[in-house]
């Protein structure tokens, strides 16, 4: 049985999030807000994990709509 690549538990902020996928802060934080990219807030900052990001972009969602 193959092994799963295992994926890092780095923690992002939005900024970094943004760089990451090449987006903008209002698709950032849609993306956010509705779920779609696991996150949580502290305070008036998100925090990502970015193994969550790379699962986002393996889905195949980034071309929906």
């Amino acid at each position: 049985m193959p092994r799963e690549k295992q994926l890092t538990r780095e923690v992002m902020s939005l900024p970094e999030l943004k760089k990451f996928l090449r987006i903008g802060t209002i698709k950032a934080l849609e993306l956010l807000e509705s779920g779609k990219v696991p996150g949580k807030k502290f305070g008036t900052r998100w925090r990502i994990y970015r193994d969550d990001a790379i699962n986002y972009l393996r889905s195949g969602k980034p071309n929906e709509g």
